[in-house]
């Protein structure tokens, strides 16, 4: 029997004239009110079965409303949408928003006539509780496996798919679900999937955008940092050079005219010049030493400290060929630096160890000395600009007591596209 007259209300992005014209013909006149994918009647003798198929039949959105009623009579508004995801994100908000939001959970719990519901993620291995819905005193369980009843929300299709969480449920008779209530929960699990999904990537990129922040502010005080040693480095250079080499060679040419009135000063210019080469010499080692241009990473240490204070041992699995040269002198540089810091530790036995994979170099640092302090916390943080500069990473583990030493780690990356010496 046909209800009372009522409004007539029919849209859709893509309203045709001949769905107007379809419902035109059973509301007895042209709508009231026409606009870009609405059409409205004010008053039409159809009932909802009719509205319904007609809607049906023409593919829009139809609702008969009683004339009077306008939209601020209306509290809370639930729409049924094509996506899933959008509708439990959005009757989630609208309830919250409405302040229904434990009334919405009640009723779900209704549904399933449980005393407990627990959404679960899983993450490495482990799980992890998400959100609870709980009408009485209860406790989660260990895992959704031991609830009373449970569905794993799996994203994928067959062995490859991922288990991202679950849903699990403990009943009120503490029983197993029922047949209906198992359907709902499996209904409810594929509709959970999507938003958990959409949390897990959000989750995941929030992640990832952290660690790319951390590393760009890393790196830009690195180099920083970098370019004041730079210039640390030049000015001691330039010390070193007056302070050594050339106060010899000031020595060398005030003796030269008189050499041929004292000849017995020739074995004191003579020392002078030695000295000078000496130095020299050493300076170059410091910069770019000829073995390790030559000969690679290793020899190039073992020559260092071949006459070291305290022994230090080189073991090197470098594999087949040489590394980058941008590699060799960056490692050859960073340990330098850090076997300086652990002999001002007062270490009495240094290890190196050197192990290169496919695309990384390890340097590993190992001494008996004194626990780190702040000098040598400063001095480490030379070779810890070196290897974040390079692309890499750094770390330093040290014990607490007295001599209790410590081990230091560098990463550096191995590229490809970077010239062998």
């Amino acid at each position: 029997m046909p209800s009372s007259p009522a409004r007539l209300v029919v849209q859709h992005p893509s309203l045709t004239a001949r769905a107007v014209d379809a419902f035109a013909q059973r509301a007895g006149g042209v709508p009231s009110q026409r606009g870009p994918g609405l059409a409205v009647w004010d008053a039409v003798d159809l009932d909802v079965a009719e509205v319904n198929a007609l809607a049906e039949a023409c593919q829009v959105d139809a609702a008969l409303v009683p004339p009077q009623a306008r939209l601020r009579d209306y509290r809370l508004l639930a729409f049924d949408m094509d996506s899933t995801l959008i509708t439990i994100e959005c009757v989630d908000e609208i309830a919250d928003f409405a302040g229904r939001k434990a009334e919405v959970a009640a009723i779900t719990g209704d549904a399933l006539d449980a005393r407990r519901a627990d959404v679960w993620l899983l993450s490495e291995g482990e799980w992890f509780l998400a959100a609870t819905c709980s009408r009485a005193d209860s406790q989660p369980p260990p895992r959704p496996q031991d609830a009373d009843g449970h569905v794993e929300l799996r994203h994928g299709q067959g062995d490859s798919a991922q288990v991202l969480g679950a849903v699990s449920v403990l009943t009120a008779n503490g029983g197993p679900l029922r047949t209906t209530e198992a359907q709902l929960l499996e209904a409810l699990a594929a509709q959970a999937v999507l938003v958990v999904r959409a949390v897990g990537l959000s989750a995941e990129r929030k992640a990832r955008l952290s660690v790319i922040s951390r590393q760009k502010e890393e790196l830009q005080s690195a180099r920083l940092r970098t370019l004041t040693a730079a210039d640390t480095e030049q000015r001691r250079l330039q010390r070193d050079l007056a302070d050594g080499p050339l106060g010899h060679l000031d020595v060398i040419a005030a003796g030269l005219p008189r050499l041929l009135f004292r000849p017995d000063t020739l074995a004191n210019l003579r020392r002078h010049a030695d000295a000078a080469i000496e130095v020299m010499r050493d300076l170059a080692r410091g910069v770019y030493p000829p073995v390790l241009r030559d000969s690679g990473l290793v020899p190039a240490l073992e020559a260092r400290y071949r006459h070291s204070p305290a022994p230090v041992t080189v073991h090197g699995a470098m594999g087949d060929g040489r590394l980058p040269q941008e590699t060799e002198l960056t490692a050859y540089l960073a340990t330098c630096d850090a076997v300086a810091a652990a002999l001002s530790g007062a270490a009495r036995i240094i290890t190196l160890e050197l192990t290169r994979t496919s695309d990384t170099l390890v340097v590993t640092v190992r001494d008996d000395g004194e626990p780190v302090d702040s000098a040598r916390r400063a001095d480490l943080q030379i070779a810890a600009d070196r290897a974040v500069a390079a692309g890499g990473s750094f770390q330093l583990d040290s014990a607490p007591g007295d001599r209790s030493g410590s081990v230091l780690q560098m990463i550096l990356p191995v590229r490809a596209d970077q010239p062998e010496p």
